[in-house]
């Protein structure tokens, strides 16, 4: 089990550009869009115990987001694409592939009522590692008051697998329906369906749906509890068919304990049903296993001063890998941002984490150990650039590997209107 899970979903979407107020029965259009140009060197580009040897090459990427708003609706349409060009000793052809990703957002605000729906499309080479610190940072930033101490994002984001092209479709929706002023209550959908050019190394195609409803309490001004209960089912074919149901149900509690620090806690229990499916010559042969799992976690954040922000989080839950299992995942993070000056800055985000196949032994045990810093400067209005290092660590039944890589970027911020 080389390849470590993560969420499958981005907790934020591109976000519309500010404007002014806008009035009623009048729609207000953004278009804006980025293209950067990177250049990156990688020591273990899948940190493996055999490494093939490192790579070195370019990365140009594009972005284009389309938005409206009115006065209770708003809604984004983005797409983009990564074209890479490697070469050296560890170079494949999976790496020199396009990689397009699309994205889109609505919303509704009622008096009472709020509505939200949002899909994601990703095809990406699983055979190159990239860690961008940078997008740590801008996940934290776009989820702004939002933020509950715990960065979610894409396992291809921090972790990508071997040789192979993996196609992503990922759909949620929600709601919220404010009971009183101070109670709400909550209810969401998420679905995502993995597949890939190559199954090889563990890579299975796999799907994974889910609902969940909890309700939401403000107790004073900074300080909320809640309850969430939540249903997932899991799919993945190979020569077995595997099928897991997964119920959870549990507390959260998030304070605001001073200006400069936030705090945020949940605790809960899981139960875990994965059937197993294998025709042979006897006919169809089916295995049970059930596993009962604390899920929670906490985070945080702290603010010093202006200029410098630091937020850490931890969490254990039952999630759904790429190689076809359900997986226990014990994940810790944090992240640091000093701005510099006022055109610089510099970011720091490590993550650990540990999984391992629910009812399995500890020879099933995998850990992945990522950090990295980023320096970032705005040299122009429009223009930016960074310089980054990253360090990966895994470690599984096949051994340990480590990898390195440098990047050195440059991105042109497009505002076409308004």
């Amino acid at each position: 089990m080389r390849g470590l899970p993560h969420a499958l979903l981005v907790g934020a979407l591109a976000g519309l550009a500010a404007g002014a107020p806008v009035g009623a029965g009048a729609t207000e259009w953004s278009l804006n869009g980025s293209v950067g140009q990177s250049f990156q060197a990688n020591s273990n580009p899948g940190v493996e115990v055999d490494n093939d040897g490192a790579t070195f090459g370019s990365v140009t990427r594009m972005n284009v987001v389309l938005g409206a708003r009115t006065k209770r609706t708003s809604w984004s349409l983005s797409s983009g694409a990564a074209i890479s060009q490697f070469g050296g000793p560890g170079a494949t052809d999976d790496l020199n592939t396009p990689n397009p990703t699309a994205n889109g957002a609505v919303r509704y605000r009622g008096q009472r009522l709020d509505l939200n729906a949002a899909f994601g499309f990703s095809r990406a080479s699983t055979s190159f590692l990239e860690f961008n610190t940078a997008a740590v940072i801008a996940a934290i930033e776009a989820e702004g008051d939002d933020f509950d101490g715990i960065v979610i994002l894409p396992e291809d984001d921090l972790l990508i697998e071997r040789e192979s092209i993996r196609t992503l479709y990922s759909l949620s929706a929600g709601a919220n329906y404010t009971l009183t002023p101070r109670t709400s209550l909550q209810f969401s959908g998420t679905g995502a369906v993995s597949r890939f050019s190559e199954t090889i190394g563990g890579l299975i195609p796999n799907s994974s749906f889910g609902f969940a409803t909890g309700l939401d309490h403000r107790l004073d001004p900074v300080s909320r509890i809640g309850v969430t209960g939540s249903v997932r089912s899991f799919k993945a074919d190979d020569f077995e068919e595997t099928r897991g149901l997964t119920f959870s149900f549990g507390g959260s509690y998030s304070t605001q304990l001073t200006r400069a620090t936030g705090f945020n806690v949940g605790l809960g229990a899981g139960y875990t049903i994965i059937r197993e499916f294998q025709d042979g010559a006897n006919g169809t042969r089916r295995g049970t296993e059930t596993d009962l799992s604390f899920d929670g976690g906490f985070g945080g954040s702290y603010r010093p001063s202006q200029d410098t922000s630091i937020r850490f989080s931890a969490n254990h839950s039952v999630r759904p890998s790429s190689d076809g299992e359900l997986v226990n995942v014990t994940s810790f993070g944090a992240s640091a941002n000093f701005s510099l000056t006022s055109l610089s800055a510099l970011s720091l985000a490590a993550s650990h984490s540990v999984a391992s196949d629910v009812g399995g032994q500890d020879a099933d045990l995998e850990q992945s150990f990522v950090i990295g810093p980023t320096l970032s400067y705005q040299f122009a209005p429009d223009w930016s650039a960074s310089l980054g290092y990253t360090f990966r660590l895994v470690d599984d039944d096949l051994g340990t590997a480590t990898g390195s890589s440098v990047f050195l970027g440059v991105t042109r911020s497009l505002s076409f209107f308004p």
